[in-house]
């Protein structure tokens, strides 16, 4: 039996914070825990008793700190790869993108680190130390000291979450921290059932060729195999939630007859409140119990019932709504021009001071989609020429994109300055852009924070029906309508006049079809949503908790929703 040799590749053997800039076997570490090679050659180590990721150039065998700043601190979600603090960088790998993922044991977190963009964007985790919000977004859960972390082909997170004893995984498309091997408390199986099985913490996890999990399971001395049952694309499911033949309320949702439904959003309790357009000009409420409720506005249009009860009251074509941190419900009021605001507690509406146009101009320029940033504070008003945003502290709006002519804007450019054709709904997401749906420019734009705007989707603005997972930038859209994001910051869009939902990725740049054959219908219910026919959705939202996506398919009469997505 031939024997090899070993060489030291980086450190001195003496604990410490030096050497930068040369060569890493002079230099010192301190507790250099996970490694990898990244896609470009270099060895990355997580150094976590300083608190960096160093980075060995194999070309030249230099060292350099990667990221962290050599003291531990917090991380803010799209801060600068260099100059940030880490709290103990644990364990790393990379994703098909080429982008690397973190694991911070002593920081209960997760990060991805964006190679190209050069940021970090929190992926789960609060900061705080526990074994809570398992079947919730993986930011709003708690982790406990996970020194861990895998990719999987499909791109989902697993995690040896150490201290819970437990196997969590960050489902890829929607965001959801699931428990997928351990109960949250120590102990050594029985083996079998992977979330009754015990675990005593885990130090170690990878993803093998054939898609099992391999988890080092410290204390039970023991390496175990978790096998996944894979979820198909075939397993997807679309259900219709509301829409029936019965011309009442008060009776289950499935039954209830609709009459052109538009916006969705859904408040803190999980109920789902709908909006019907000009056919309906309601207000409904679906509740945990299924059950649809009528709360506000009549099937004639008018304007009345300001601080009145709801059902005296009177919209015209309202396109849109939106949940405040107050719980009251926003209304795009669109043809009389107003916000009306819905107060659940009082069962009161009111117009929402601060702004209104003239019903002369409103068909033409009236709100047609309203909706409340992540942060509670500010409403943004897309109304067919502009997009305004108006601080729901002292009731103060701005314009903050369209110059009030029509045309595409020029990538780079001040959004405030730029042409818009015909803006119909605007969206923030969590990292302070803002998306904007053209109906006649048939394309998506985003404004970053700082106020420029380029174009992401359909970069003609020819209308067309073209654009099935390939480059964003070629795809076709013909009177698109409304649009949302989801747990991921994806943008889902309801392209109404094709027929189909749409799903943009702002990480490649692609666009998929998501819902919908792009043939106007209503067969293929309780199918795939590939394969289920629509007829003019005209809008979407996602559950805050599930990542489930709901559709108004406006000129079939219900609302529908996507299972597993």
């Amino acid at each position: 039996m031939s024997t090899g040799t070993i060489s030291t590749i980086a450190g001195t053997g003496a604990p410490g914070y030096s050497g930068d800039g040369g060569p890493a076997t002079q230099a010192q570490l301190k507790q250099p825990h996970s490694i990898q090679f990244g896609p470009d050659g270099n060895l990355y180590i997580c150094d976590i008793g300083n608190h960096v990721i160093r980075l060995v150039d194999q070309k030249t065998g230099r060292i350099t700190t990667f990221a962290g700043t050599g003291k531990p601190g917090p991380t803010p979600d799209m801060s600068p790869i260099q100059g940030t603090p880490l709290k103990g960088p644990r364990s790393i790998d990379f994703d098909s993108h080429g982008d690397l993922w973190l694991a911070t044991r002593e920081g209960n977190q997760v990060f991805r680190l964006d190679m190209k963009q050069k940021v970090i964007h929190h992926i789960a985790g609060t900061g705080e130390s526990g074994f809570e919000g398992n079947g919730g977004p993986a930011k709003l859960a708690k982790l406990k000291g996970p020194k861990g972390i895998a990719i999987d082909r499909d791109g989902h997170v697993w995690l040896a979450d150490t201290e819970s004893h437990s196997v969590r995984r960050i489902h890829a498309k929607t965001g959801i921290l699931e428990v997928m091997a351990g109960t949250g408390a120590e102990g050594d199986g029985p083996e079998g059932n992977a979330t009754h099985c015990k675990l005593n913490r885990l130090h170690g996890i990878y993803v093998d060729r054939d898609g099992s999990i391999l988890i080092g399971d410290s204390q039970s001395h023991r390496v175990r195999r978790l096998r996944q049952k894979k979820v198909e694309a075939s397993a997807q499911r679309i259900v219709s939630i509301a829409g029936g033949q019965q011309d009442r309320t008060d009776i289950p949702a499935k039954n209830a007859r609709l009459y052109e439904p538009f916006g969705t959003a859904f408040d803190r309790s999980n109920n789902l409140w709908i909006v019907e357009m000009a056919a309906g000009n309601r207000l409904l409420k679906i509740g945990s119990d299924g059950i649809l409720r009528h709360l506000a506005g009549q099937k004639e249009q008018g304007f009345r019932g300001d601080g009145d009860v709801g059902l005296s009251a009177m919209f015209r074509g309202p396109h849109n709504l939106t949940i405040g941190e107050d719980h009251r419900i926003y209304i795009a009021d669109t043809w009389n021009g107003r916000i009306r605001v819905f107060d659940p507690g009082s069962g009161r509406v009111s117009s929402l001071a601060g702004y209104e146009v003239s019903m002369e101009k409103a068909r033409g320029s009236g709100p047609y989609c309203a909706t409340i940033d992540f942060s509670g504070r500010y409403l943004y008003i897309a109304d067919l020429n502009s997009v305004w945003q108006m601080d729901l502290k002292d009731n103060t709006s701005k314009r903050i994109a369209g110059n009030g002519k029509k045309g595409i804007p020029q990538d780079g450019s001040l959004a405030v300055d730029a042409p818009l054709v015909d803006p119909r709904a605007v969206a923030p997401d969590r990292k302070g852009n803002l998306y904007i749906l053209e109906r006649g420019g048939n394309a998506l734009r985003v404004v970053d924070p700082s106020g420029k705007i380029k174009t992401v989707v359909n970069s003609t603005g020819a209308k067309g029906n073209v654009g099935d997972s390939g480059p964003a930038l070629d795809a076709r859209l013909n009177g698109p309508k409304h649009l949302c994001v989801d747990l991921l910051d994806r943008v889902i869009i309801a392209d109404a006049e094709n027929h189909v939902i749409l799903r943009f990725d702002p990480i490649d740049k692609t666009i998929e079809r998501i819902a919908g054959t792009r043939k106007q219908g209503n067969a293929g219910l309780e199918g795939s949503p590939l394969e289920c026919e629509l007829s003019r959705p005209h809008g979407v939202t996602v559950h805050p908790k599930t990542g489930e996506i709901y559709i108004t398919d406006s000129y079939n009469d219900r609302i529908l929703k996507i299972e597993n997505p």
